[in-house]
């Protein structure tokens, strides 16, 4: 999947033409999900899903501390 190509959703309009809503991705950061999911190569997705499940829940728990 390339991930720029993903959509926040998309619709079909009355005359069945397919309209894309605005990217899921912000331009600065495709780099680092394009990073992300390649580090998931490999992983079946139900797999993958639980790893980012898990990188989710830990993030809430960690304290950001900028220099």
């Amino acid at each position: 999947m390339k991930l720029n190509q993903a959509t926040v959703e998309s619709f079909r309009s009355l005359n069945g033409e397919v309209i894309n809503a605005l990217p899921l991705f912000e331009v600065d950061e495709l780099d680092r999900a394009e990073s992300i999911v390649n580090s998931l190569d490999g992983l079946p997705i139900d797999s993958a899903r639980a790893l980012l499940e898990k990188v989710s829940k830990a993030l809430t728990q960690l304290t950001v501390v900028r220099s």
